[in-house]
């Protein structure tokens, strides 16, 4: 199904998607307002910064590997994203066995 979200990175190039910040098919988009005051939200508890555009991809067949980002600021102490792109998922892609 195609899916639309907001892309989080960090300094070193990594980019991670929020499953919560995942929009499929006709869902609502939240507005300039939401996605300003997030932004702000994000990047003083985890450093990551919110990239401009919407990121679309087909969310059944989309490479990524499920990790959490720690913060005192999240309800939880930590949140599952996706990680897709960047030296951290390239690592981790190369350490993966390949399918039999």
């Amino acid at each position: 199904m195609k899916a639309r979200a907001k892309v989080f990175c960090d300094d070193k190039g990594n980019r991670v998607l929020f499953p919560a910040y995942i929009y499929r098919g006709n869902e609502e988009l939240p507005g300039d307002a939401f996605w300003f005051t997030e932004r702000l939200r994000m990047r003083t508890a985890t450093g990551l910064d919110v990239e401009a555009d919407w990121f679309e991809f087909d969310d059944e067949s989309f490479p990524h590997i499920k990790t959490s980002i720690g913060s005192s600021g999240f309800a939880h102490g930590a949140e599952d994203v996706f990680l897709f792109d960047g030296p951290e998922f390239e690592e981790a892609m190369a350490h993966q066995a390949p399918a039999p």
